[in-house]
């Protein structure tokens, strides 16, 4: 799903929204830069990974859960 496009609609979460705005809206903050900083960097990174941005993030995610 496109960020930017999901960041635009809202999603299914809306009782989130309103519930703790303040939250969810530092976490598409940091969603979207994080999303961004990773297509920039993965960009031209030389790898037979064909994708890239998502590998990375995966990871990411996987590192994130067992730290939390």
């Amino acid at each position: 799903m496109n960020l930017d496009k999901y960041l635009k609609e809202g999603s299914a979460d809306d009782v989130r929204m309103k519930k703790y705005p303040e939250l969810e809206k530092l976490a598409m903050k940091l969603a979207k830069d994080l999303g961004n900083e990773i297509n920039r960097k993965t960009e031209n990174l030389k790898s037979d990974m064909p994708y890239k941005a998502q590998y990375v993030l995966e990871r990411i995610i996987e590192i994130l859960e067992k730290a939390v």
